[in-house]
């Protein structure tokens, strides 16, 4: 989601804040442009399909000393009434949203729990997760598991000093 509406702020405030960023997007092509917007700045550009489980395993795997998690990546489709949603309408939002946050969240725990001092994750969820409207339904059930398994990952990580927070924008 690094190269997203909400991305390139995130990704602009982290850098100038010192991090060393992995910043993920989904299309190869993308990854030299996003990489020259911020020259020298302790940038890494990675393309990944985060709702693929090899993907997202190879990505935490090619990260040392990893701190922190901000997961944006995600989508959002047409907005139609239940009648109107097709099963692989549902089936995109759930794949793009909670299963894209499942797979990072797994992947982040494992390697933020063995981290001395624990880390933190941010994932985003939306409004509509926790107020829905009549032709939001397959958006609104996906971002509300996002809320659901970033809560879950909170109370596990407790222990291990591991903080997860999920962001709730209504409109960005």
């Amino acid at each position: 989601g690094a190269d997203g509406g909400l991305g390139l702020p995130v990704l602009d405030r982290l850098l100038k804040d010192g991090w060393r960023v992995a910043a993920v997007i989904h299309s190869p092509d993308k990854a030299a442009a996003l990489a020259a917007r911020f020259p020298g700045a302790g940038l890494r550009v990675v393309a990944a399909d985060l709702t693929a489980e090899d993907a997202v395993q190879d990505l935490f795997a090619g990260i040392d000393a990893l701190a922190a998690v901000v997961h944006l990546a995600g989508g959002f489709a047409a907005a139609h009434t239940l009648g109107e949603t097709g099963a692989d309408a549902f089936d995109r939002m759930i794949r793009l949203n909670t299963r894209a946050t499942f797979l990072v969240l797994r992947a982040a725990m494992e390697a933020l729990k063995q981290r001395s001092g624990g880390g933190a994750i941010v994932t985003i969820g939306a409004r509509p997760a926790v107020h829905p409207g009549a032709e939001n339904a397959t958006y609104a059930a996906s971002k509300a598991a996002v809320i659901s398994l970033t809560l879950t990952a909170a109370e596990e990580g407790r222990a291990s000093g591991v903080r997860a927070n999920v962001l709730v924008p209504n409109v960005i």
